[in-house]
């Protein structure tokens, strides 16, 4: 116990905001969480239908030892609390041009052309075991199995020279930017984009789109972002990803779990209307039903909404323009499809790739529409945890890639409706072209979400999945970081923040701004 417990309130109840209040409770403090939702989560949440369960947030676990740390501050062991599965296989690609690639190697024949199934039309399989997935890459791209090879070294490499430095560094004031190989940025590829890292590699047009595809994981595009964060593919073709029984969802559960154990106080229903501010420092919250003192606040709302939110509170025209001028990342267009029927072919986690990836990402970047021809991800979590459906049913999170918002706006906006449904209409069609037979006709479930959805739902800036984007070589040193650079006393964290978005970043944002909260207490 800490000589003299401090009030510590934190708004929002996400990942970020429930590990903070966890950390800080296993302090001896005493912690309030207030939530404008009736539910946890944020954006990790769920829906349950008609027999059907759908993860609407993050879809994959990854970096383990992050989600360990942080439940050891939690009464009870991980185990307590979750039961993680290890995923074999990973996930499953389709191309359309793999067929013609494969018929264009020199001396093959059809046998040799296999993949899974025995057919020759099969998806590229990434396997945990990286020798099964090496003997994927010399099904399809035999010369090219020393390139990729090398650039899973490469990530690695990139991870063992950031991860200390940078993910888990809360770079709260510029100085700590010195402990970065910021002398040698060559060496870890600031001034290469993604693409051009993985180009210089590998020649299967495959196997290029297989490595960008990573960059999208924080809501970048591989032609824009800097050739740093090809760090990403280590995380889960060398670490590891997992799925946890009952859905993504149960960890938010488990968080909350945790902390109601420690005495944290949760408010649901609790939108932050104020904060009262002396001295730089916030010494209070107000809700529209109470109020709330604080030594300490952590912030698990959207790191460019808030100031803006509350700029008539102290935050400085510059801070505003500052917030608006940070690209951000994109966006989604989901739909949640539980469908009476199964395809055998599907796995947990599905990639159809579209056919020009530069065009799609100029779309999504430049042109700012939906892109034309998309690539679709598909977590069909019944192939996992049958519970998730009615028996021969699938509960399909469909996720495309979009733009976010065009404006910047703090007023709920109203959803496009015509384009929803056009937009839908054509994802079914592409996915039934793709081999999802009857697709249309079985489904029982459908929910739709978009950029508008985030917005209203999370007041996410623009409706940005991911916060930021990183399509330049400074912006992922460049995210709002861990303590609010004004008020002495105000920590962020959440995947808006540093250092990115998915559930190992938002976690680490809790651990890194509450490493500096209780340092400075």
């Amino acid at each position: 116990m800490p000589a003299s417990p401090k009030n510590i309130v934190v708004v929002g109840a996400g990942l970020g905001g429930l590990t903070s209040a966890l950390i800080m409770a296993s302090e001896g403090h005493s912690v309030s969480v207030l939530e404008r939702h009736s539910i946890p989560g944020g954006k990790c949440s769920q829906v349950e239908e008609k027999g059907y369960r759908f993860d609407t947030g993050p879809s994959v676990l990854t970096m383990m030892q992050t989600l360990e740390e942080v439940f050891s501050y939690a009464p009870k062991p991980l185990e307590s609390y979750l039961e993680c599965i290890p995923m074999d296989p990973l996930c499953q690609y389709w191309d359309r041009e793999l067929e013609s690639e494969l018929n264009r190697i020199p001396g093959r024949n059809d046998d040799q052309n296999l993949g899974q199934h025995g057919n020759p039309s099969a998806p590229f399989v990434n396997y945990a075991d990286f020798e099964q997935t090496l003997d994927e890459v010399e099904r399809i791209a035999p010369n090219d199995v020393e390139g990729f090879k090398a650039l899973v070294q490469l990530s690695s490499e990139l991870y063992r020279k950031t991860n200390a430095t940078f993910i888990r560094n809360p770079l709260a004031r510029l100085k700590d930017l010195k402990g970065l190989p910021l002398l040698d940025l060559l060496d870890i590829k600031a001034f290469s984009t993604v693409s051009q890292v993985v180009d210089n590699h590998v020649e299967s047009p495959f196997l290029r789109k297989f490595f960008k595809r990573f960059t999208t994981y924080n809501g970048s595009s591989p032609f824009l972002a800097p050739g740093t964060l090809h760090v990403i593919p280590h995380v889960e073709l060398s670490l590891g990803a997992w799925y946890i029984k009952g859905g993504l969802y149960q960890l938010v559960k488990a968080l909350e779990k945790a902390c109601l154990e420690l005495g944290v106080r949760i408010y649901y229903d609790h939108d932050v209307q104020q904060l009262e501010v002396k001295k730089k420092r916030v010494v209070g919250v107000s809700t529209s039903s109470q109020s709330f003192e604080a030594d300490l606040l952590i912030s698990n709302a959207d790191s460019i909404d808030l100031p803006l939110r509350l700029a008539s509170q102290g935050v400085s025209q510059r801070e505003k323009d500052a917030a608006l001028e940070q690209q951000p990342s994109s966006s989604g267009f989901v739909l949640l499809l539980g469908t009476k029927k199964s395809w055998p072919q599907l796995g947990h986690h599905n990639i159809f790739f579209s056919r020009d990836y530069a065009n799609e990402f100029d779309e999504i970047f430049n042109k700012h529409q939906y892109p034309s021809d998309p690539t679709i991800y598909i977590s069909n979590t019944s192939a996992s945890d049958p519970d998730d459906a009615p028996k021969g049913g699938s509960n399909l999170f469909v996720l495309v890639n979009v733009p976010p918002l065009k404006e910047h706006t703090l007023q709920p906006q109203p959803e496009g409706e015509s384009q929803s449904l056009e937009y839908t209409d054509k994802l079914i069609d592409e996915l039934e072209s793709r081999g999802l037979t009857g697709l249309r006709d079985s489904i029982e479930v459908q929910h739709t979400h978009t950029p508008v959805h985030y917005f209203n739902t999370y007041r996410s800036n623009r409706g940005a999945i991911y916060g930021t984007s990183s399509n330049s070589p400074w912006a992922a040193f460049l995210r709002p970081r861990n303590v609010h650079p004004r008020f002495k006393n105000l920590y962020r964290v959440g995947g808006s923040t540093h250092p990115g978005g998915g559930i190992p970043l938002v976690l680490q944002s809790a651990l890194n701004a509450t490493s500096l909260a209780l340092d400075r207490l």
